[in-house]
């Protein structure tokens, strides 16, 4: 297994926040309702074209990442990756 460093800088942050909303979500469910509810609703009236044309790029994306890995790569016949493909000996 590799040895791979996390970049503190990026990685504590995130968890902090994570774990603020995860506590916010478990003790103050009502208030984080609310809060987040109205975050989706200003982001929507603010912008809304531009949120839906977001949201359905982020899914075609995952549709196409997803597809990509499976059909293109077999069809391909060469393989980088030794996750799927059984390298000959």
């Amino acid at each position: 297994m590799k040895n791979t460093n996390i970049n503190k800088a990026a990685f504590w942050p995130a968890l902090i926040c994570l774990a603020v909303l995860v506590g916010a979500g478990v003790f103050a469910t009502d208030a984080l309702g609310s809060l987040l509810n109205t975050i989706l609703y200003g982001m929507a009236d603010r912008a809304g074209w531009f949120f839906e044309l977001f949201a359905i790029i982020c899914v075609i994306l995952t549709f196409v990442l997803a597809l990509k890995r499976r059909y293109f790569h077999e069809q391909r016949g060469s393989c980088e990756c030794l996750c799927c493909c059984k390298k000959a000996s």
